[in-house]
């Protein structure tokens, strides 16, 4: 009883959180919108999304934005173990197509705006906000987190990455679509995440620009591909299996 009612409580704050940063969405619409359609589509939207989305998580460019680092200043390399959590919103170009049911929409511009703001920072929130982690590459589409792996709690560390993936399917997702529904009408979204983990190289160059580079980066993206699933490389599966928790609900 009591977890159902924290869980109520958390879902209510996900949806107030979710409102909120579509209320943002349509606001810095108006602010850019104009902007937005005379220079053109992609480039112009891809980067103001980027740079709306990190400024609402905070990235700073004189600290680390890899979850569990001290500071690493712009233009340093570092080395390390890290898991990889990608997440990947599921035709996403077909999202520029405006539908009858579609409302207090003007154009699929719009409506890719409003979507990818939201709906990236939710994921964001859903994975990072408790620890204060912070995301280390917002993608047009998606979005890529690294956890710093420390050798005595692998486990530990995999099954808190894994279970967040879970929320953010099966909860998250949930609610957004909601909201996205009552709102505008627009039909439910999928996403797909991947999870994998090994060495990568991280390079800071600017608040916005984070280089990573590292086979378990390539094998997330690669498995974020599903709809609504949790794909996972082959060491992460059996680190789950080992602890018991590859069927956790």
């Amino acid at each position: 009883m009591q977890s159902m009612k924290i869980k109520n409580c958390k879902n209510k704050e996900m949806r107030e959180f979710i409102n909120r940063l579509f209320d943002d969405a349509e606001r810095d619409w108006n602010i850019i919108r104009d902007e937005l359609l005379q220079e053109g589509y992609n480039e112009c939207l891809l980067s103001s999304i980027t740079n709306i989305n990190s400024n609402s998580l905070k990235v700073r460019s004189n600290h680390s934005i890899i979850p569990g680092f001290s500071v690493i200043e712009d233009g340093n390399i570092y080395v390390g173990d890290f898991i990889a959590f990608v997440v990947d919103i599921r035709e996403s170009t077909s999202l520029f197509k405006i539908s009858y049911n579609d409302h207090h929409i003007e154009n699929g511009l719009q409506k890719v705006f409003y979507i990818t703001s939201t709906l990236l920072q939710s994921i964001a929130y859903t994975v990072l906000e408790k620890e204060g982690r912070q995301a280390v590459k917002l993608l047009g589409d998606g979005i890529l987190v690294l956890f710093k792996v420390d050798s005595k709690e692998i486990s530990q560390e995999i099954i808190s990455v894994y279970k967040a993936a879970k929320t953010c399917i099966n909860e998250t997702m949930v609610i957004f679509n909601e909201v996205l529904g009552q709102r505008y009408g627009v039909a439910p979204l999928e996403i797909g995440i991947g999870i994998s983990y090994g060495k990568s190289i991280v390079k800071v160059i600017d608040k916005f620009h984070t280089e990573v580079i590292g086979e378990c980066v390539w094998e997330a993206s690669k498995l974020s591909k599903g709809r609504n699933l949790i794909k996972l490389s082959k060491n992460v599966e059996n680190f789950l299996k080992n602890e018991n928790v590859y069927l956790y609900e």
